[in-house]
């Protein structure tokens, strides 16, 4: 008896629209992340965000990203809904963001080491509801294009 793998759904992606706000704040909620209701509308009001969707629109994951003056740029709030983690979405994302920045040099905050990004300094993580605490799960990387080649 031959089992078929059953395919995974595909996603595509999107600009990310002032609708999908609450479902991007759930989202950083559920990584227990420190955003709040306002700070979804104005990261995505002084940047420019992807969202992630399923075939029925739902939306599984987000990145954003800040042009600071046409040369540089930032990237933030790449989270993806945790049962779709493993599916190469994150990977899309940054992809997507990667060509929207263009030849800008492009920096990172993220809570982990992966796809060529290097340490370059450490932050002080700040939680709702918690005094400010050393956290040294999140760490400063640097980005560059080659490393999701």
């Amino acid at each position: 008896m031959s089992t078929t793998a059953i395919p995974k759904p595909s996603t595509r992606l999107r600009p990310l629209p002032t609708t999908d706000l609450p479902v991007a704040l759930a989202l950083t909620d559920a990584q227990h992340w420190s955003h709040r209701i306002p700070d979804w509308p104005l990261h995505l009001a002084l940047g420019r965000g992807f969202g992630a969707c399923e075939v029925d629109g739902t939306l599984v994951g987000t990145a954003l990203w800040w042009d600071y003056g046409g040369d540089c740029a930032t990237v933030g709030l790449v989270v993806v809904r945790p049962d779709c983690q493993g599916r190469g979405i994150g990977r899309q994302l940054l992809q997507a963001v990667l060509a929207a920045a263009g030849d800008r040099r492009v920096g990172l905050v993220a809570a982990l080491e992966r796809r060529g990004l290097r340490v370059v300094d450490r932050v002080t993580a700040m939680r709702r509801g918690a005094a400010p605490a050393t956290d040294p799960s999140v760490q400063v990387f640097g980005l560059a294009s080659q490393a999701l080649g």
